[in-house]
């Protein structure tokens, strides 16, 4: 009989081959007070302790697989078992069971083994009544296959079976333990030798020596892997056979032949989806539970586009942020990295980065479909960038997120001075740069004020820390001044009116934009910024999660103007819309904007980007199972990705039409839009000097005469091509202007097709 030594649990542990096959436990929890401390075990063959410390938790990690640092817990066939639990047990039961036949399930008769108190009553709460610790005993049965198997210890309030609970906002915990059933001895000694696989991923040792083989006895040999940083370990597989032995780290080799066990290793991190996959994984795994404190964490990326952009495990930290957003199940984050980083190959090269969770939006694209149409249609000094990305944080899958840029006074951002702290009201550098936001929610932050007529405004630059009162007075007076200026008798007055402080063009494509993305929090959040010497510009846009008809309040709002329906405070935009020059030049600008291809461009990158997202979509709804649920603010949840995507075209279509119908629309452009649109273009819009490809029918044949046209009917390419095996021809554009052209492909039989193309 061999005396068997305390063991303290490895707080990273591996599953053996035996255990992957098992039902996922349970380890689920929404609260926090319960814990199970240790289990002790007393039969013939000796008493065994195993330290568990683990404790309900509120993120639901709750959970520990086979956890034994050293040779398994060994029962006897027959033999009786004394068990203790040690932990808090208020408001619960104890429940055991063993797979006694080893089949991988804990199903069968008898497996359940224990359950305490084994009426009724639960432990309560209080003195007295609820145990640190409860001992019971229990008999292995005669017929227990012999082997490895597992035990389950499960604290919680009602279960169903040994994987579910039944009441899921409940506490519970759950470990399993490796049992060995049967003989404890091998029949002869054994030579172990380890390798690893590649000495650069990693490395492999024999415990208690510095040899990388030995001879020995024992009833097993602990071997274990080691990664190199960036790797973990994959499995232990047999050099001769090259069959996998195990997947368990370290591994307890309690076999009787020689065997040399070769350590695998792969990269730590594997990218889940087809587009980019960030990895966060805070400091001793805590939660990220605030929007004011940041903790300490390490992201990784898989899978950029261009391989440079990929990162291991740069220093960084995360925060929640958002306002009703931060609320909702899937949160958003916020991360602060160490050093400046053009993180995903972005153009700002800075610390500060934003996750969009898009939980409301179940088309994802919401936000990217607004910032992508500005960028490529409107002009705003500064649009935040739009790369789709899946989250996994501490180990958890979070689903599709859409990383931006954070709103800040940075190079390639808020596009202002930024200003020195020691200015002071007599100094030029008093008139900017400022960044502030019109913000429903202004009075819950640090540096804020309130206009005449109750327009709260929130200042984003100066930083809260950094601002003084010569600042503060200043852009609080100025915007005084904007207002006083846009409710006087001469307000449309072009000197002494509200031009004298904003920038008509900004303001104009500001509004367009909110009338068409039909944002309702269009005047609850407003960015404008303020260079030196200069005077305010409206943008950059932000936060169109609610938008494109996503909002119940205000029903179908395909043809509800914003400035009417959206939410209060709608204070300037109503004055702005009684000045008749600038709903001319509303007007005026909707036209030029139709005519470099809007409509085409948001339909056809509504159609593109979900096609790219086909794959995180599904991972994303695997995890949050929503498409028939409404969470927020949706008119109705359609039941699929799909529908939630045709909802969004069609809304599209039919908004652009309904301002067409209200604003006027120049002669020709929807028919060169659409007709005959048979040829496929791409890359589509195309950046000035990059080739295109062009995807022709098989009914276009031979030598093809290739046109470019204005939409003003200008001719900036012609000339003959020949297509190649794909029926595909290339052609490259030099000099071309922003806009949308007409592309014209003829054969020599009179067969003609039409395409669209934007130029960005």
């Amino acid at each position: 009989m061999k005396k068997f030594l305390l063991s303290t649990l490895l707080l990273c542990l591996m599953l053996s081959i035996s255990a992957q096959e098992y039902c996922t436990s349970l380890g689920w929890s929404t609260k926090t007070d319960r814990s199970l401390d240790g289990l002790e075990f007393t039969s013939t063959l000796g008493q065994r302790n195993i330290d568990i410390q683990l404790s309900s938790r509120a993120d639901g990690d709750c959970y520990r697989g086979v956890m034994n640092s050293g040779d398994p817990v060994i029962f006897a066939p027959g033999d009786n078992i004394n068990m203790l639990v040690n932990g808090e047990m208020n408001w619960t039961y104890i429940h055991v069971f063993v797979d006694w036949n080893s089949d991988k399930d804990f199903d069968d008769s008898g497996e359940y083994v224990e359950k305490q108190p084994a009426s009724r009553d639960y432990f309560p709460y209080g003195d007295g009544a609820n145990p640190t610790n409860r001992t019971f005993n229990f008999n292995v049965p005669t017929t227990a296959t012999t082997g490895l198997t597992r035990m389950r210890v499960i604290l919680a309030y009602g279960i169903d079976g040994a994987c579910t609970l039944v009441r899921t906002n409940d506490a519970a915990i759950a470990v399993d333990v490796e049992i060995n059933i049967g003989a404890t001895e091998v029949a002869q000694e054994r030579t172990v030798t380890v390798e690893s696989s590649n000495t650069t991923q990693g490395s492999a040792v024999i415990t208690g020596t510095t040899e990388t083989s030995v001879t020995s006895d024992n009833a097993s040999i602990s071997v274990t892997a080691i990664p190199a940083e960036g790797y973990s370990f994959k499995n232990w597989t047999n050099k001769e056979t090259n069959e996998q032995v195990s997947t368990s780290n370290p591994y307890y080799y309690r076999g009787e032949n020689d065997i040399t066990l070769v350590a695998n290793f792969q990269d730590k991190y594997v990218q889940l989806t087809n587009i980019p996959t960030i990895f966060i994984n805070t400091e001793n795994g805590v939660g990220v539970t605030s929007k004011d404190d940041y903790v300490n964490a390490y992201v990784t990326v898989r899978g950029a586009e261009n391989p440079e952009d990929n990162i291991t495990e740069v220093l960084t930290e995360i925060k929640g942020r958002g306002n009703s957003t931060w609320g909702m199940a899937k949160k958003p984050y916020r991360l602060k990295f160490d050093k400046k980083i053009k993180f995903l190959g972005n153009e700002a090269k800075e610390k500060n980065w934003v996750l969009l969770a898009n939980y409301a939006d179940k088309t994802l694209l919401r936000n990217a479909l607004a910032f992508e149409t500005a960028r490529n249609i409107f002009e705003f000094g500064f649009t935040p960038s739009v790369t789709f990305v899946d989250v996994v944080l501490n180990g958890v899958n979070l689903g599709n997120y859409t990383l931006t840029d954070q709103v800040e006074v940075k190079t390639h951002r808020v596009p202002v001075l930024e200003q020195e702290t020691t200015v002071s009201a007599t100094d030029p550098e008093i008139t900017g740069g400022y960044l502030i936001e019109v913000d429903g929610f202004a009075d819950s932050e640090i540096s804020w004020f309130q206009t005449s007529r109750d327009m709260k405004v929130t200042i984003k630059y100066p930083k809260d820390d950094e601002i003084n009162a010569a600042q503060t007075n200043y852009i609080t007076n100025y915007t005084q001044s904007m207002e006083d200026a846009l409710f006087s008798s001469n307000f449309s007055d072009p000197e002494l009116g509200w031009r004298k402080y904003i920038d008509e063009a900004s303001l104009v494509d500001w509004y367009i934009a909110c009338e068409l993305f039909g944002n309702s929090d269009s005047w609850w959040s407003t960015y404008m910024y303020k260079e030196r010497d200069e005077i305010f510009k409206l943008g950059p846009l932000w936060d169109f999660d609610i938008a494109f008809n996503n909002d119940n309040r205000l029903g179908d709002a395909t043809t509800k103007y914003m400035r009417t329906y959206a939410h209060d405070p709608k204070t300037w935009i109503a004055r702005w819309w009684q000045d008749p020059t600038f709903v001319s030049a509303v007007k005026a600008r909707w036209g030029e904007l139709r005519a470099r291809g809007l409509k085409s461009f948001m339909n056809n990158y509504i159609i593109e980007a979900a096609e790219l997202l086909d794959e995180s979509q599904k991972n994303n709804f695997e995890v949050w199972d929503i498409l028939w649920v409404r969470v927020y603010r949706e008119i109705a949840a359609r039941g699929s990705y799909q529908a939630e995507v045709n909802f969004l075209k069609q809304y599209v279509a039919d908004r652009i039409n309904f301002l067409d119908n209200e604003w006027g629309l120049p002669t020709g452009i929807e028919a060169s839009e659409y007709d005959n649109n048979n040829i496929v273009i791409a890359p589509n819009p195309v950046t000035n000097g990059n080739d295109i490809n062009i995807f022709v029918p098989s009914t276009i044949e031979g030598n093809i005469n290739v046109m470019v046209v204005s939409v003003d009917g200008k001719v900036v390419y012609s000339a003959s091509e020949y297509t190649n095996m794909d029926n595909t021809l290339k052609i490259s554009n030099r000099g071309w202007a922003k806009g949308m052209y007409i592309v014209v492909v003829k054969d020599n039989s009179g067969n003609t097709q039409r395409g669209t193309l934007i130029v960005k």
